[in-house]
C-alpha cells in the first residue's frame, strides 16, 4: 500500500466501530442464550423479564 493512502477499513475509527459491533453482538447473543437455557430447563419467563434480559448490556448481570 503506498504511503499516504488510507483506506476506510484501516482507519482507527472504523476499527473501533467494528470492535464495538463485535462486543454488542456477543452481549446480544449471551442474552438470547440465557433465555434459551431457561426455556430448555422449563423455567417460564414472562414478557417483562424477557424484555429486561434482552435490554441488558451488562455481561455480569446476565450471568447472574
Amino acid at each position: 500500500m503506498p504511503r499516504g493512502i488510507r483506506y476506510f477499513f484501516d482507519n482507527p475509527v472504523a476499527l473501533q466501530v467494528r470492535e464495538e459491533g463485535r462486543v454488542e453482538g456477543r452481549i446480544e447473543e449471551r442474552a438470547r442464550m440465557t433465555l434459551r437455557i431457561l426455556e430448555w430447563r422449563g423455567i417460564p419467563v414472562c414478557f417483562a423479564l424477557r424484555e429486561r434480559v434482552l435490554d441488558c448490556w451488562d455481561l455480569d448481570r446476565l450471568e447472574v
